[in-house]
């Protein structure tokens, strides 16, 4: 088994898709926004400590940045939003902050 790069980047993703999901099924409410950001800081805040980010990285906006997008999915997704653009979009969210963990001139 390959071990993946950003464990703790990977583990915000990961609940991303499961909220995405509960919510599209009806099976959760949409949290609020402020509870979505908490748990996007605490999780890139982990992976700053693991050098997994760089601690430069403005924690607070990244952290808003995900939780917009994440919410916005996951609200997308219960009005119908078709399944395979929803896993693009958060592929590429995924994508995104793995490059900003990147060393530069390194491809993520």
């Amino acid at each position: 088994m390959t071990e993946r790069p950003h464990p703790h980047l990977c583990q915000l993703l990961a609940h991303a898709r499961c909220l995405v999901a509960a919510v599209r099924d009806g099976a959760a409410p949409l949290p609020p926004f402020d509870d979505l950001m908490d748990r996007a800081a605490a999780a890139l805040l982990v992976a700053m400590a693991f050098c997994e980010i760089p601690r430069d990285l403005p924690l607070r906006g990244t952290a808003a940045a995900a939780a917009a997008a994440i919410g916005g999915l996951a609200r997308a997704a219960r009005e119908g939003a078709d399944p395979a653009d929803i896993e693009a979009a958060l592929a590429a969210l995924e994508s995104l902050l793995a490059r900003a963990a990147a060393p530069a001139g390194a491809a993520a």
